[in-house]
């Protein structure tokens, strides 16, 4: 049986399982709940905490047209070749 929380060689790992980081929101930060807070806010602090190429890409827009232009970038985002 294995105990949780034991340590492991995350190196090792990484090279089994590949992951990813996709961040899109921050909800919580540095102790401070920001679920209530609005987009802008916590879109602001995702930035400020995490690495660019990290956040997934969005826009914010009345126009369906810029919606649509900006929705074949979202696609190609995150996938392996």
């Amino acid at each position: 049986m294995q105990r949780f929380g034991r340590k492991r060689d995350v190196e090792s790992l990484a090279e089994i399982v590949p992951l990813s980081l996709f961040a899109f929101d921050c909800l919580h930060a540095d102790g401070e709940d920001l679920i209530d807070a609005p987009t802008e806010a916590r879109v602001e602090r995702l930035h400020a905490l995490a690495p660019a190429d990290a956040i997934v890409p969005r826009v914010v827009t009345a126009s369906a047209e810029a919606g649509r232009r900006f929705s074949p970038r979202r696609s190609t985002r995150g996938t392996r070749a």
